[in-house]
């Protein structure tokens, strides 16, 4: 076990670096780790079994009270990824609905739309000539895709500036992640300001949406209709804009930059794997012609499956996953006192080699011809488990697939030589700088 003025001294090195500090840990003390943090019990667990047991078997001794989810909760509010107990399960049960794979396939035709259109910029507009930022392009194109089919938002033409403005809203939950000083956010800092600004069109453009639909009062068929819909059983009264708003903020937030982060590692990986690169094409050349995809197609792309798995387990959307416990328990046979920080890590997870053999090779065929049999559910955690999976989950991969087979059949990302790509933990694992690739045309 970590002694404290271990975890103390290693402090500043873990804030720079927390993926290689849980790296290590695991790897010098095992799966099952108790530690103490200056004010708090902490346990670090790596191990399928003992994260089945947090995440499902007894989960309800496991709540979301915790530092992460406290500070996300500044701009997200109390919405499905923050919330528990009752109010999380009444609105689950409400936005279900809209994620069930009937309902999503009526989504696909956004997603390949809007994926044909970034196709088209590409082949089109000179300045793609140069190098882009392909986290910007994905980030662009993955907020437009979920606000058009989860709240029938269309925000073309205000993608930039939207994309900027969240970046600012979560870089301020970074910046009180690492300054958890409860006097912080009075200070004069710019980075408060940005703040503010944020929360003020975040905040104006989901309150207006909320009013313009409420007056509207027709049912569109997505999420936002199924929350506005909603009366308790009780006194009859329909959900809150509050409550509203902090469920949309929460889909957005959540929503558009994990998919486009998990995009931008999945670029980044086919680029330095020319051969999965061009199995893939092959694959997409073979299933759609000239055609683009859609989302029946999806079904005939096993390998482009594998390749989207492949990556999100080397760049899982969440590279942490903490939840505190309520009443004293054991966890692997050690004792757990109340209050203490549960912490997962699907980053190191998925490279725990009991599970996966030469965990850090790039191999979508884990993925595929029966190898995922017998596999243990708890190994593979991208999008969490238990009661608390991320309910876009299937969202994402559709969304994903669509987006990757229509870019790469018409053209190989390739980043740019001697571009140093490092790992930035954020609210996702982002590269740091971005990531600058040459959109090459096949």
């Amino acid at each position: 076990m970590p002694e404290t003025w271990e975890v103390v001294k290693k402090l500043p090195s873990i804030m720079r670096d927390p993926l290689a500090y849980l790296m290590e840990t695991a790897v010098l003390h095992g799966d099952n780790i108790s530690f103490n943090l200056p004010d708090e019990k902490a346990r670090f667990i790596n191990h399928p079994d003992l994260i089945q047991y947090v995440l499902q078997t007894n989960n309800r001794n496991y709540n979301k009270r915790t530092p992460q989810f406290d500070t996300f909760k500044i701009v997200a509010g109390n919405g499905l990824l923050n919330s528990d107990g009752d109010t999380w399960l009444q609105r689950r049960r409400i936005a279900q609905p809209a994620f069930h794979r009937q309902r999503l396939a009526g989504m696909t035709g956004i997603m390949a739309d809007e994926a044909a259109k970034l196709c088209q910029l590409w082949q089109t507009d000179p300045r793609y000539e140069n190098p882009v930022d392909i986290e910007q392009e994905m980030l662009q194109l993955t907020l437009p895709i979920l606000t058009k089919a989860l709240f029938n938002l269309d925000v073309s033409g205000q993608e930039a500036e939207l994309v900027h403005t969240i970046e600012d809203a979560l870089n301020y939950v970074m910046f009180r992640a690492q300054f958890p000083i409860p006097t912080i956010s009075k200070w004069p800092l710019p980075v408060n300001r940005r703040y503010q600004q944020a929360m003020e069109t975040i905040n104006g453009m989901v309150y207006d949406l909320i009013k313009t639909r409420r007056h509207e009062g027709d049912d569109r068929g997505d999420v936002l209709s199924l929350f506005l819909a909603t009366q308790d059983a009780d006194s009859g009264k329909g959900m809150p804009d509050e409550a509203i708003r902090d469920e949309l903020v929460t889909l957005i937030i959540a929503g558009y930059e994990t998919a486009a982060t998990g995009l931008t590692w999945l670029w980044y990986l086919l680029s330095q794997h020319p051969n999965i690169m061009s199995t893939l094409q092959a694959e997409l050349d073979t299933a759609l012609g000239k055609q683009g995809p859609t989302g029946d197609d999806l079904q005939k792309l096993p390998y482009l499956r594998g390749v989207v798995h492949e990556a999100w387990r080397l760049y899982p959307p969440s590279w942490v996953v903490s939840r505190a416990a309520i009443a004293a328990d054991e966890i692997g046979g050690k004792p757990v006192e109340p209050g203490t920080l549960i912490i997962i890590s699907p980053h190191v997870m998925h490279r725990n080699p009991e599970f996966w053999p030469e965990p850090e090779r790039f191999d979508p065929k884990r993925f595929m011809e029966g190898r995922e049999n017998g596999r243990h559910r708890f190994a593979y955690i991208p999008f969490g488990g238990g009661p608390r999976l991320c309910i876009g989950n299937h969202f994402a991969e559709m969304e994903t697939m669509l987006i990757v087979a229509t870019l790469a059949q018409h053209f190989t990302p390739t980043l740019i030589s001697d571009y140093p790509v490092i790992p930035k933990p954020m609210v996702t694992i982002r590269p740091k700088g971005g990531m600058w690739m040459q959109v090459e045309k096949r």
